[in-house]
């Protein structure tokens, strides 16, 4: 199970990931064939490259260490008395995906939208504008973070519900089951004992010595 600080340091990769596909597809979008010339043009020169190409490779990282977790949990479960295989909740997972998807578009947005108004005003551009990414300069770009969104939301969604089922499994084959409890019976005693203290309280006792029974003619 991950810990609190590996944890955000996962959700971080996936933002900045999410980040720079979301502002290089804009760009693609909006010049085409001269999508490199404009990222110059526009700030975004060999420095924003190389960090692209480190956020890049931190994502691919990021996958293979989810992927190698996957792995270790689906051979501990195997190894484990398996649990019960718990059907898949389509609900659960729609909504789970639906609230990722949408927490991390708005993050994008928002860090998307400080990032170029801070690169216009560098320039000695217009003012910030909060909208930039709604305005003609940036078509499609709003369409184009919720599309990266829903698909990085989408992988996540699927790690997290794999990891969860086989969490799951192995919690259930490892628990400890009861035990049957054996039905309580009085103690009996046997019919040997209970004959001889039945003998004892009827028999009849022989006469002391030296006491003359007479029997009456």
């Amino acid at each position: 199970m991950l810990g609190p600080r590996p944890s955000w340091i996962a959700r971080a990769v996936v933002v900045v990931v999410t980040l720079a596909l979301a502002h290089d597809l804009t760009f693609l979008m909006r010049y085409g064939s001269a999508y490199g010339e404009a990222l110059v043009h526009a700030g975004h020169g060999e420095t924003w490259t190389n960090a692209v190409l480190v956020c890049l490779a931190l994502g691919a990282a990021l996958l293979i260490a989810a992927a190698w977790q996957l792995r270790r949990l689906g051979m501990a479960a195997h190894a484990t008395t398996a649990g019960p295989l718990t059907a898949a909740n389509v609900g659960a997972f729609a909504r789970s995906w639906a609230g990722l998807a949408a927490r991390l578009g708005l993050v994008v947005a928002v860090l998307l939208t400080v990032q170029e108004n801070i690169e216009r005003a560098a320039r000695g551009l217009q003012a910030p504008d909060p909208a930039i990414l709604a305005s003609p300069q940036y078509p499609g770009a709003l369409a184009i973070m919720a599309g990266v969104a829903i698909a990085v939301g989408l992988v996540v969604a699927l790690f997290r519900w794999r990891r969860g089922v086989l969490l799951a499994r192995i919690r259930a084959a490892l628990a400890p089951r009861p035990r049957p409890l054996r039905p309580h019976r009085p103690p009996q005693r046997s019919d040997a004992v209970r004959s001889s203290i039945l003998g004892r309280s009827l028999g009849v006792r022989a006469p002391p010595p030296g006491v003359v029974i007479r029997i009456a003619a």
